[in-house]
């Protein structure tokens, strides 16, 4: 019956922190999720030397950044308090100059705007019912427009690294992925196999 009404409820209950009010359960859940960006030093933005001036810094318009406002998914949830999707792609035409003077102050001062660089986390239980904190699986949520910037801002740095991407690279490029270079390797080693002589083969 626990598990029952524990899958169909909002609430989760982890034997493991059961004993600690709402408040320090959630403090403690976040501390988990956060541990990993503690596991380096954080930059600082002091040890950033940027040129005094720089010819090819990428200007943005509201014509260049249309495309993505129109292109935004609506069938994804919204972060509580974030300007809909639906609002963002219906009003791109008018959210598009403030948007590009928006990038382009982000650009020239080399500054990311703080409330971007935070995110929702949810908490969702990989088995029910999760008797501890690495039982639950962390979903985070980010606002509409840092998703809208870091998809431009990475097709920009992918295109500028491209011609040194290593050509094993199967990551951050769009149609590629981990199964990729699964496949891969698999057709390595079969090569291997089937290149081998009667006498190296397998018994």
């Amino acid at each position: 019956k626990r598990q029952h009404d524990q899958q169909s409820s909002n609430e989760i209950f982890i034997d493991e922190i059961s004993h600690l009010s709402d408040k320090d359960q959630a403090n403690h859940i976040a501390d988990v999720f956060s541990a990993v960006s503690c596991e380096y030093e954080p930059l600082k933005s002091e040890d950033i030397q940027l040129p005094s001036k720089i010819d090819n810094i990428p200007i943005f318009t509201a014509e260049s950044v249309l495309p993505y406002l129109k292109q935004i998914k609506t069938n994804k949830s919204n972060v509580l308090g974030d300007i809909p999707a639906k609002i963002i792609k219906e009003f791109a035409e008018y959210l598009s100059t403030p948007y590009a003077h928006l990038l382009n102050a982000m650009i020239k001062r080399g500054e990311y705007p703080h409330i971007w660089k935070m995110e929702i986390q949810t908490p969702v239980p990989k088995v029910y019912p999760p008797s501890t904190v690495k039982e639950l699986r962390n979903i985070s949520g980010l606002l509409n427009f840092d998703k809208i910037t870091q998809t431009i801002f990475g097709e920009m740095i992918t295109e500028d690294m491209k011609e040194k991407m290593d050509p094993s690279q199967y990551g951050n490029q769009k149609s590629t992925s981990i199964q990729h270079y699964l496949l891969n390797m698999l057709h390595s080693i079969l090569t291997s196999l089937d290149k081998n002589s009667k006498k190296g083969q397998l018994q």
